[in-house]
């Protein structure tokens, strides 16, 4: 009986098969932010930072200035630093809130998100606000965090975190402390998802 061969076009090499009479295979897995890092170059961080005040204080705020990508978060991390001028944490009233459905209102810094491709020139297209702007409408909390002083949180979201197209997210600190920094870290990519299953 005769076999057949099969050869790569390109090279004319052969493949093997293993003594299971299976073709023998070699892959290489990466990382799915790697990959989009380095060959779409759409891999992003933002960074903010505020000083508390008496109330919420909204400490990074985005939104998908993109009309067909979707912004899809892998990695935040909170941190409270040197807070003073109001009640001690770790409390109850004091603590870090991501939420959706506020939009920017006044005031804050625009930031600019950077892309982890440093030999790329693409721009995330979102618009970023931190320093604690304004913000209005109704938050629709997804989660919370109770901080100790110094403290740092790290949440990893695997891209389950995803902001359509014209949508917004907020990183607030809410509470009664005044003094202090509080800093927020957000990774992020872009994506076209339309059709995906």
């Amino acid at each position: 009986m005769s076999g057949v061969n099969i050869l790569d076009s390109l090279t004319g090499r052969q493949a093997r098969v293993t003594q299971n009479f299976q073709v023998r295979v070699q892959s290489e897995s990466q990382p799915l932010q790697h990959y989009l890092s380095a060959f779409e170059e759409s891999a992003y961080q933002s960074l903010g930072t505020a000083t508390p005040t008496n109330g919420t204080t909204s400490v990074l705020h985005l939104t998908n200035t993109s009309s067909t990508l979707s912004m899809v978060f892998t990695f935040i991390r909170l941190q409270a630093i040197g807070l003073t001028g109001g009640t001690a944490v770790p409390n109850a009233a004091n603590y870090w809130r991501l939420a959706f459905g506020r939009t920017w209102a006044s005031g804050g810094t625009l930031a600019t998100a950077v892309n982890m491709n440093r030999g790329s020139g693409k721009a995330a297209p979102a618009t970023i606000y931190t320093g604690g702007p304004t913000l209005t409408g109704t938050a629709l909390e997804f989660d919370r965090f109770y901080p100790t002083d110094q403290s740092q949180n790290s949440f990893s979201k695997e891209g389950a975190l995803i902001l359509g197209p014209a949508t917004s997210m907020e990183i607030s600190f809410v509470g009664d402390n005044t003094g202090g920094t509080l800093y927020a870290r957000a990774s992020h990519q872009f994506r076209d998802l339309r059709g995906v299953i």
